[in-house]
């Protein structure tokens, strides 16, 4: 995820495991509505949150305990497997290692997807 806002905005709906309006997302994160309406387009673009009428909550996938556990087990090894290549890993000045090795991940999400997804 590109913003660490939405990332937070999107934490805060995982968390909640439940429908939250615009304001008490605001009011968790002491934001004004405005600047969390903003990301909230761009997170429901993506289809990582759901907007039903004035509630937003998160994909349902996102609060499945057995997957986030499969998940997080899977990307230990990954990224076990990037520090056995990080002389491989190329970061330019002023860029954040972290960073730059999230946005490897998420290319390589891309690069496996099948075709017509």
């Amino acid at each position: 995820m590109e913003n660490d806002t939405r990332f937070k905005i999107l934490k805060v709906l995982v968390n909640a495991k439940k429908p939250l309006s615009l304001s008490a997302i605001a009011k968790k994160m002491r934001l004004v509505p405005q600047k969390v309406a903003y990301h909230l387009g761009f997170l429901e673009e993506d289809g990582l949150i759901i907007k039903d009428g004035y509630q937003y909550f998160c994909q349902p996938l996102l609060i499945d305990e057995e997957l986030r556990e499969f998940c997080a087990e899977k990307l230990s090894e990954i990224i076990e497997a990037f520090s056995l290549l990080d002389s491989q890993v190329v970061v330019a000045n002023g860029q954040n290692p972290e960073n730059v090795i999230v946005n490897i991940l998420h290319a390589l999400v891309q690069l496996e997807l099948p075709s017509g997804s």
